[in-house]
């Protein structure tokens, strides 16, 4: 085993030394070392920076909201993605109609907002 190779396999192990570990210890070590677990707290940020863009319909944006909030653990998963949508619609008037909502849950939400992507599209400009 060459130097460079001996050096991963033996600093993930510090203290120990590698032949103090199983070869899965040392597997894991490795897999964990080379491909670290993005942290919790980077992976709310990105979910709560996400914007629905200006080519994006609603129900694609709320798919990539779900698909960013899967491995943040949130403790209240639709909540979290209720006021992410509500915060990242482009829309300020579907964010307005939103509001009017006395008792706002996830599901309203996202009927309100698909619902007002549906009329500016259903009624054209004249």
């Amino acid at each position: 085993m060459s130097p460079e190779a001996y050096k991963l396999i033996r600093n993930p192990c510090a203290p120990t030394e590698p032949k103090s570990e199983t070869f899965a210890e040392l597997k894991s070590l490795i897999k964990e070392h080379l491909c670290p677990k993005p942290s919790e707290a980077m992976k709310r940020y990105r979910f709560h920076q996400t914007r629905q863009t200006f080519t994006e319909s609603v129900a694609d944006y709320v798919a990539r909201l779900k698909n960013l909030a899967y491995n943040c653990e949130f403790s209240n998963f639709k909540e979290a993605l209720r006021d992410q949508l509500v915060c990242g619609l482009r829309s300020e008037d579907t964010r307005t109609e939103i509001f009017k909502e006395e008792k706002l849950t996830y599901d309203s939400a996202y009927t309100i907002a698909f619902a007002s992507e549906r009329a500016i599209h259903i009624h054209p400009v004249t």
